[in-house]
């Protein structure tokens, strides 16, 4: 059964499996992308770190956006906005 990782109330993507990475870091593996602007990231690995920021892998394990904040994404950034 797939779950949805949110945050601040906003759903992010949905997904399979996860676990503990390197710092106690959370990998969620295949996740399908609920923004259209992150659709081309569907079915990688998103590590979600400590310090609020994330990252995605291929599946060969090849960082594919590294060390991004959640605020950087335009559909997250509007739909924060229209909830102020």
């Amino acid at each position: 059964m797939a779950a949805t990782e949110k945050l601040l109330g906003i759903s992010l993507f949905d997904w399979e499996d996860w676990d503990q990475g390197e710092d106690n870091d959370l990998m969620f593996h295949d996740v399908k992308w609920h923004f259209d602007s992150m659709k081309q990231y569907d079915g990688m690995c998103v590590t979600m770190c400590r310090n609020g920021s994330f990252s995605i892998e291929n599946d060969d394990g090849e960082t594919v956006i590294g060390n991004r904040l959640f605020t950087e994404i335009e559909e997250f950034r509007e739909e924060l906005e229209f909830r102020l």
